[in-house]
């Protein structure tokens, strides 16, 4: 499992270094309006409409999940360096479509990749857990943050998180080789030739539709977070776009805990709370947001981050993995990716920008209400199956 643990380091490393700063980097250095910002988000979200589905399909059927994982990061890399030669908007918008189309599939990969790997024949037992696992992306996250502040302190240009991103993808690509490869699972007697049918299958079931119609809100909500806290930290609370990172970070810190922490709290509460009090974190989050407060309130909103990133990023992860035959073990990542938060992810980030050019406050009025949404339709209609089988896996 060590090398898994470090491709999840390595990928979740790209997202860290272009995250907290993105935003900054477009509207500033390519002149990207609020609109067209959210277009942009909109479009690299877009991705998750079709590479998710068709790389974890195949990695389903005749592929090698460690080619794709790898191609996939090297996709990216090239978007990067692109990325940064490139002048007008309309090219910057495309290119950061092209850099969301190669890496949005990473995430569901490796995700089923440790999945099947926990599950095959000859795997020492027991695995580490799935949140034991994916903490070293949370990891990942938070070093190339810090790295940066100390650049950006030292005077180098808010282009140097592209450089510090195509590192880390040139590292995943090379991991992506160093994984060991999967032995073929034997089939569960299913008949269906296409993996992607089963999924959606399941994922439209009365086991998982509540919960998907209340992730697919979340998801539309949390956008107005991500897009949109850069540029208010920078031209709200006057916050330098080298101490922007530390403060994600600062969030993503406490994320380490949860994390580790998921398999006991789900054995003691089960999933619904827990859900519910990621959703809650958002609520709270959006509402400081849209209130705007100085920099200790945006601090302390922060401290809840990584509630919410357990409830929108691991635990249906995991929840899913639960409900997944091995003949669609990465298909249901995929198709959930598609369907559901990508889905959700291109209407939010599209909305949020439109707001934000009349008022930023009112991107964060518009993603708490959706998130209060959310935790309606969970609290009253979705009601977890196998809590204990799932637990910790």
């Amino acid at each position: 499992m060590r090398s898994i643990k470090a491709q999840f380091f390595l990928s979740f490393g790209v997202i860290g270094s272009l995250a907290p700063l993105l935003p900054v980097f477009l509207t500033e250095e390519k002149g990207l309006t609020s609109a067209q910002l959210g277009t942009s988000m909109a479009l690299m979200s877009g991705a998750s409409l079709l590479s998710p589905v068709i790389i974890t399909m195949l990695a389903d059927t005749r592929s090698d999940a460690r080619r794709l994982l790898g191609g996939s990061l090297f996709a990216a890399a090239i978007a990067l360096v692109a990325l940064y030669f490139a002048g007008s908007p309309a090219v910057v918008i495309g290119l950061i479509g092209v850099y969301g189309l190669a890496l949005v599939a990473v995430i569901p990969l490796q995700d089923g990749f440790y999945f099947s790997a926990a599950r095959s024949p000859g795997t020492r037992l027991p695995p580490p857990s799935y949140p034991v696992v994916r903490v070293w992306g949370t990891i990942g996250f938070i070093v190339p943050s810090v790295l940066l502040y100390f650049a950006l302190e030292s005077g180098a240009p808010v282009p140097v998180i592209l450089g510090v991103a195509l590192v880390y993808c040139v590292l995943g690509f090379v991991n992506s080789y160093m994984l060991k490869a999967l032995p073929e699972i034997p089939s569960d007697g299913g008949k269906a030739k296409l993996p992607t049918l089963d999924a959606a299958r399941v994922l439209f079931g009365s086991e998982a539709r509540l919960f998907c119609v209340a992730l697919a809100l979340a998801h539309a909500a949390a956008p107005a977070f991500y897009a949109f806290f850069p540029v208010y930290l920078k031209e709200r609370v006057g916050v330098p776009s080298s101490v922007i990172g530390l403060i994600f970070c600062y969030g993503v810190f406490f994320e380490i805990f949860i994390s580790l922490a998921i398999p006991k709290l789900s054995a003691r509460f089960g999933y619904k709370p827990l859900f519910l009090a990621g959703f809650g974190a958002l609520v709270f989050k959006m509402v400081v947001m849209a209130s705007s407060p100085g920099l200790g309130m945006v601090i302390v909103a922060q401290t809840f981050h990584g509630v919410e990133v357990m409830a929108l990023y691991i635990l249906p992860v995991i929840y899913l993995n639960g409900l997944a035959a091995d003949r669609f073990r990465n298909s249901i990542q995929g198709v959930y990716g598609m369907i559901v938060s990508g889905g959700a992810k291109i209407i939010g980030y599209q909305v949020a920008g439109f707001i934000a050019v009349k008022s930023l406050s009112g991107v964060f009025v518009w993603g708490a209400g959706l998130a209060v949404a959310a935790m309606v339709i969970f609290a009253i209609g979705f009601r977890p199956v196998s809590e204990g089988s799932l637990a910790g896996r």
